[in-house]
């Protein structure tokens, strides 16, 4: 039948575009007697409505919005199964992540694996709650968080790093306890970014960052190695939430701004609504790296490693062969050693200082950026393409970053990045070298793993590691235990551990087993 909506005149008319708070998609089941109505209320809401779509604002709860079947009986609709509210009593939170979200992030203490989900601020990217995933033992519960953070990692201690638009605030996460750190910053109150849902906390010693919202509001990633050293993206050029419907008012726009921050710049370097500088702390919150990738533009995630190597997924293509990666949508993910010489030009012409094509690089370019402007990265260690999805790149729909990515690091700098336009997720070493692809095309019934020693055989398999996937585009890892991945296509978080060719199991002399003996 469609999409319908309910005019103010009362009639009915069909619409292909953003959902209305009225309409309804059904179908009519003929074979049963007598006939089934199946039928789904719209739950996402348009500007037509006033509400953002992306601002939490939703006039039809997710968890009443299920398909429900009805059957006529003595001239009446009468509901004979209503799948909303099943799932309401089977799961622990019904409501499908917004804007696709899903951050994936282990505590290496407990191995509990943690996801976020948006569900406040501006655009709908940060979270008040995380779900607490107990692998093992198949547990899930929810865990109210002192603010909604856009961001969040666990260091090797177990402590929690919850970030917001100028501020990161670390935690006991046993007790949800602040650990300031040394060179903090006292704030009375931090969360509640725009005002939209959310939550606020008194900080005592919060590590405060040279940072502002982007027009996409969330930001491009945070970090922590073994050595507790953080790497934060932090953008600098704030210009507002897009559209004038939702554009804030001048007091509220300055309420939002962190500190004023200006880098170096040099013929070349990019400026844009979303341009970041990244930045590393020590443990204790002394700035010890500045500027550490000197004209990076915008990213989905960073990382360190316990050298202080950083990894980032920049928002443009690689180019090989003088020819950039073919899907514009796709990112590349860069490995860099900050240090003297190191820096990312290009020809956009948005750079506030413009780099004249004489000037560039003598050799091929490296990467293109989102408008197809050639770009160089000087004294990278080395590149990945293919990877992400940069939904600000020109060219496709929905060309919104309110749709983006993120890749992990594990304890043995390998990264684990996902590959949406393969269906799959690569595992590079530490040199970027491709040790292994998880995943392949496939739906929740595709590709059931094998159990060689009960001889479980798949019921529908599909080759290779047996992995179905449809759009993945989050990671997590426990390092050698298990890499996680958001397949929000197909509506589920995976399990998966990389095998290796040969294991062997040796006993530790001196260590009690679990007997004590």
């Amino acid at each position: 039948m469609g999409n319908v909506k309910v005019r103010a005149d009362g009639k009915y008319s069909t619409y292909t575009g953003l959902p209305h708070p009225l309409w309804f998609t059904a179908e009519v089941d003929f074979w049963s007697d007598p006939p089934t109505l199946w039928i789904g209320r719209e739950c996402r809401n348009d500007v037509e409505s006033g509400v953002h779509p992306g601002d939490g604002g939703q006039i039809t709860p997710w968890e009443t919005a299920g398909i429900r079947l009805l059957r006529e009986k003595d001239g009446k609709w009468e509901c004979v199964r209503d799948f909303g509210e099943e799932t309401k009593k089977q799961v622990v939170r019904a409501r499908p992540p917004m804007n696709a979200i899903q951050r994936l992030e282990v505590n290496p203490v407990n191995g509990k694996l943690y996801v976020g989900e948006a569900d406040s601020a501006p655009t709908g990217k940060a979270s008040t709650q995380l779900l607490e995933i107990d692998v093992d033992r198949e547990k899930i519960k929810i865990v109210e968080l002192p603010f909604n953070a856009m961001e969040f990692v666990f260091d090797s201690d177990g402590y929690a790093y919850l970030r917001n638009t100028d501020m990161i605030v670390r935690y006991d996460a046993a007790s949800w306890r602040e650990v300031p750190f040394d060179y903090g910053e006292r704030r009375e109150s931090v969360g509640r970014d725009g005002g939209i849902g959310g939550r606020s906390a008194s900080v005592i010693g919060g590590l405060p960052l040279p940072s502002k919202s982007p027009v996409c509001y969330h930001q491009g990633g945070i970090n922590v190695n073994v050595r507790g050293h953080v790497v934060a993206s932090c953008a600098y050029r704030f210009v507002g939430i897009s559209g004038k419907h939702f554009a804030l008012d001048k007091d509220a726009l300055g309420a939002l701004g962190g500190r004023e921050y200006m880098p170096t710049l040099f013929p070349g370097r990019i400026s844009s609504s979303t341009t970041p500088c990244i930045h590393i702390w020590d443990r204790h919150g002394k700035l010890i790296r500045n500027d550490a990738v000197p004209g990076v533009g915008q990213v989905d995630g960073v990382a360190i490693d316990r050298d202080d190597n950083v990894y980032f997924m920049l928002a443009a293509n690689r180019v090989l062969d003088g020819k950039p990666y073919l899907n514009r949508v796709s990112e590349t993910l860069i490995k860099v050693r900050p240090r003297p010489g190191l820096k990312i030009v290009t020809l956009d012409p948005r750079a506030p200082i413009p780099l004249n094509e004489a000037d560039a690089p003598k050799r091929p370019p490296d990467l293109h950026m989102g408008g197809g402007d050639p770009c160089w990265v000087e004294s990278a260690e080395w590149f990945y393409g293919g990877v992400g999805f940069a939904g600000f790149n020109p060219g496709h729909a929905p060309a919104c970053a309110c749709w983006f990515s993120r890749f992990c690091l594990d304890y043995f700098a390998r990264s684990i990045a996902p590959e949406p336009s393969l269906y799959g997720v690569a595992v590079l070493d530490s040199a970027g070298n491709l040790i292994t692809r998880i995943g392949r095309y496939g739906n929740p019934d595709d590709g059931r793993p094998l159990v060689p020693h009960l001889e479980v055989k798949s019921p529908n398999p599909i080759g290779d590691d047996e992995v179905a996937l449809f759009h993945a585009c989050y990671t997590g890892t426990h390092t050698d235990r298990r890499i996680f991945i958001s397949d929000v296509g197909n509506g589920r978080i995976l399990s998966v551990k990389i095998g290796y060719h040969a294991e062997e199991r040796i006993a530790l002399k001196d260590i009690p087993d679990r007997q004590g003996k």
